[in-house]
C-alpha cells in the first residue's frame, strides 16, 4: 500500500509539470550492456553514437525535473540520472555522427592515412601505365581488386604470357585475373599498411567501449530509471485522456465509487453512464442483480478495472471523493470457461476456478463473479451459490456477484453480511446501479421489446409458478418501499441544503454587523479623545497668556478653569450620568454601555427599554443605559 501511495504522489509531482519529457528516441541500451564482452570485443562507431545520443537525451531529461520540491520518492530515482558529459564529450571529440572515427583527432591515424594514399597511387599508376602499354591482351581496359589485392582482367589466351600471378577466373573462364609481378611488392604494403589503419581503429573503439563499461552499473541504473520515467508518462498520458481522478486507498475497508468509467467502453462509446455507489460498513458482498443486457457484467468488469489500475498505481476514470481498500489479490470468474482442447464443460471450469479462490482469497482479495450458480441446475446451482457466498463471507474479502436468480435475491436479502443491487430498468436498461434492492430480470418485457409474439409472451405468464410469482411480488414490493425511501433522502438532502444556504447567509449578516459595531465605537472613542486634545489646548494657550497678562488675565483664567473643568471630568466619563428612573422617558436620549452606542428611547415596558439607535431597535434593561446631558 505505501509502494502505490509514493506512486500517487510521483504521479501528481510529474502531472504538475507544464512540460513533459520526450523518451521516443530511447532504445534498450541495458541490452548492449548485458553481453558478455570478451578482450576482443567493442562496440562499432554506429553503436557508440546510439549509446551517446541516448546519454545525451537522459541530459535533457533530467532539465525538465530541475523544479523545486519532488517528493523524495521521486528524487531517488533522479539520483540515478547520472552525469554523464564527459563520456558524451569523449565520444563525440573522437566518433562523427555517422559513426566513422574522426582522424584528425589521432595523428598517428593520418600519418597511416597519408602513407596508404600514397602507395595506392603508386599502384594506380602502374596499372594504367600496363593497361595503356597492353590494352590488346585485357578484357575490360580497367583494373579491379581480387581479394584486398589489385589485379588486371588478362585475356585467358594470354595468360601465360602476362608477368603476373593468377588470382582468380571469370564465371565464363575467359578472363583471368592476374597481378602483375611490378606492384605485388606494392600490394603486399598497402595491405599491411590497411591492417595497420584497422588495428588503430580497433584500439580505439575498444577504449571508448572500456570507457562505457566502466560506468556500465551507474548507466543500467539510468536505463531503469529512465524505463520508469517512461513507464510515469504512459500513465500521465492515459491520466490525462480518460479525465483520470487520484482515488484514495481506504485503510478502514471503505469502497465507494463516484462516477467510475470502463476506459475501454470510452474509448469506443466515447460517453457512458458513470457507475456510483457507496457499500455500507458492514457490507462486503453485494449480489447484482437485473435484466439481461443491462449492465451487470459492465459493472464487474468497472470495478475489477479500477481496482486493477489503482494497484498499478495508476489514477483511475473516477470522479473525486472515491475510494477503495488495496487489494493484493484479484480474482474474476467472468465469461464461459468452458474448453472443448481440454474436454471440460462450463460448469467443470467454472467450479475448478471457484475451489482456486476459494483456497486463496482472503481479506486483502477482491472478487468478482458472473452469474454465479450457473451451467447446472437451479436447484443445485442457488444452492451451490449459497454456499459459496457464505464461505467467501467468513474469509473477510469483497465479493461482487452477479445473478438472476429469485432464491439468491431472498438468501441476499436475509443476509446481515450480504446486499442487494440492482441495475435500474425504466422501459428499458437505464444501466445505473441502485444499491438496497433485488433487480427484476425483465425476461418477458425484454423479449416483447425485442418483438416476441404477444401470444407468446402471455403463454410463458401462464407457466410462470406461484413460488416464482409471490417471489416476484415480493421483489416488487421491496422496489416500490425502497423507491420511496430515496425520494425522501433525495427530499431530504435538497432540505438540508436549503438549511446550509440559511446559516451561511445569517453567518455572513453577523459578521457584517459585527463590522458596523465596531466601526461606530472607534468613531465615538475618537471623537472623545479629539475634545480631550481640544480642551487640552485651549488650558494651555490660557495658562500662556496667564504669564503674559496682568491680574485681570489671571482672574479671567480662574473663571474659565471654574466653568469649564468640571464639564471636563464630566466628558472623560464618556459624557453620561446614570439615569434615575423617573428621567427615564420617550425621547430621552442615552448610551447604551455594553453596545457602546447611542439613541432615544422610543417605548418603556416594566424594566425593559426599547431604544432607536442610527441603524437598529434594541431592546435593553434599564440597568445597562446612562442618560445623555444635553449641553446647553
Amino acid at each position: 500500500m505505501e509502494e502505490i501511495k509514493k506512486e500517487f504522489n510521483n504521479l501528481e509531482y510529474y502531472l504538475s509539470l507544464k512540460e513533459k519529457p520526450s523518451y521516443d528516441n530511447l532504445f534498450n541500451l541495458a541490452e548492449f550492456l548485458d553481453k558478455k564482452f570478451k578482450k576482443e570485443h567493442y562496440f562499432d562507431g554506429a553503436t557508440l553514437i546510439l549509446i551517446k545520443n541516448f546519454l545525451k537525451n537522459v541530459e535533457e531529461i533530467k532539465k525538465y525535473f530541475s523544479s523545486p520540491n519532488p517528493p523524495e520518492s521521486f528524487l531517488v530515482y533522479l539520483k540515478n540520472l547520472n552525469n554523464y558529459k564527459e563520456l558524451i564529450n569523449l565520444i563525440e571529440e573522437k566518433i562523427s555522427e555517422d559513426g566513422e572515427i574522426r582522424y584528425e583527432s589521432f595523428p598517428q591515424l593520418l600519418e597511416l592515412i597519408f602513407q596508404i594514399r600514397e602507395v595506392r597511387n603508386k599502384i594506380v599508376n602502374k596499372l594504367n601505365k600496363i593497361i595503356k602499354e597492353e590494352k590488346n591482351i585485357l578484357t575490360i581496359e580497367s583494373y579491379t581488386l581480387a581479394g584486398e589485392r589489385y589485379v588486371l582482367p588478362i585475356k585467358i589466351n594470354f595468360v601465360n604470357k602476362f608477368p603476373g600471378i593468377v588470382h582468380d577466373y571469370s564465371e565464363s573462364e575467359k578472363t583471368a585475373f592476374c597481378e602483375p609481378l611490378e606492384i605485388i611488392d606494392d600490394n603486399n604494403l598497402l595491405i599491411k599498411l590497411t591492417s595497420l589503419l584497422t588495428e588503430e581503429k580497433k584500439k580505439i573503439l575498444k577504449e571508448l567501449t572500456q570507457k562505457i563499461l566502466e560506468k556500465s552499473k551507474e548507466i543500467a541504473q539510468t536505463v531503469k530509471t529512465i524505463a520508469y520515467l517512461d513507464a510515469l508518462n504512459a500513465k500521465a498520458k492515459f491520466i490525462e485522456e480518460y479525465n483520470c481522478q487520484k482515488i484514495e486507498i481506504s485503510q478502514n475497508a471503505e469502497f465507494q465509487i463516484y462516477s467510475a468509467r470502463h476506459p475501454l467502453l470510452l474509448k469506443l462509446k466515447g460517453e457512458v453512464v458513470p457507475l456510483s455507489f457507496q457499500l455500507p460498513k458492514d457490507i462486503k458482498i453485494l449480489l447484482i442483480s437485473g435484466p439481461n443486457a443491462g449492465g451487470k457484467t459492465v459493472v464487474l468488469k468497472t470495478i475489477g478495472i479500477i481496482s486493477l489500475l489503482t494497484q498499478a498505481g495508476i489514477f483511475p476514470p473516477v470522479g473525486l471523493n472515491s475510494k477503495i481498500p488495496f487489494f493484493k489479490k484479484i480474482y474474476a470468474l467472468i465469461g464461459d470457461e468452458q474448453s472443448l482442447e481440454k474436454g471440460l464443460s462450463s460448469f467443470h471450469a467454472h467450479i475448478k476456478k471457484i475451489k482456486t479462490i476459494l483456497a486463496n482469497a482472503d481479506e486483502e482479495s477482491l472478487v468478482l463473479l458472473d452469474e454465479l450458480g450457473t451451467d447446472t441446475s437451479p436447484e443445485e446451482g442457488d444452492a451451490l451459490a449459497m454456499a459459496i457466498l457464505e464461505e467467501l463471507s467468513k474469509k473477510n474479502c469483497f465479493v461482487f456477484a452477479t445473478t438472476h436468480s429469485p432464491r439468491l435475491k431472498i438468501f441476499a436479502h436475509n443476509s446481515s453480511k450480504i446486499m442487494n443491487a440492482a441495475m435500474e430498468y425504466k422501459e428499458k436498461p437505464t444501466y445505473r446501479l441502485i444499491l438496497g434492492i433485488p433487480g427484476d430480470s425483465s425476461a418477458l418485457e425484454i423479449a416483447k421489446a425485442i418483438g416476441l409474439e404477444d401470444k407468446i409472451i402471455e403463454k410463458a405468464k401462464e407457466y410462470l409458478t406461484s413460488d416464482f410469482l409471490i417471489i416476484k411480488t415480493k421483489l416488487n414490493e421491496w422496489e416500490r418501499i425502497l423507491k420511496e425511501y430515496q425520494e425522501k433522502i433525495e427530499n431530504l438532502t435538497v432540505e438540508e441544503e436549503k438549511l446550509k444556504n440559511l446559516i451561511s447567509q445569517y453567518e455572513e449578516k453577523n459578521k457584517k454587523l459585527q463590522k458596523i459595531l465596531k466601526n461606530h465605537q472607534k468613531e465615538f472613542l475618537k471623537e472623545k479623545e479629539n475634545f480631550f486634545i481640544q480642551a487640552r489646548r485651549e488650558l494651555e494657550n490660557l495658562i500662556k497668556k496667564i504669564k503674559e497678562k496682568e491680574k485681570n488675565a489671571t482672574k479671567e483664567a480662574k473663571e474659565f478653569i471654574a466653568n469649564n473643568l468640571f464639564t471636563i471630568q464630566e466628558e472623560k466619563k464618556f459624557l453620561f450620568s446614570s439615569a434615575e428612573e423617573e428621567e427615564l422617558k420617550i425621547g430621552a436620549k442615552v448610551y447604551i454601555e455594553k453596545l457602546n452606542q447611542i439613541g432615544k428611547i422610543v417605548e418603556i415596558k416594566n424594566n425593559l427599554l426599547k431604544v432607536l439607535t442610527e441603524k437598529f431597535i434594541i431592546t435593553v434593561p434599564k440597568g445597562e443605559v446612562k442618560l445623555l446631558k444635553e449641553n446647553e
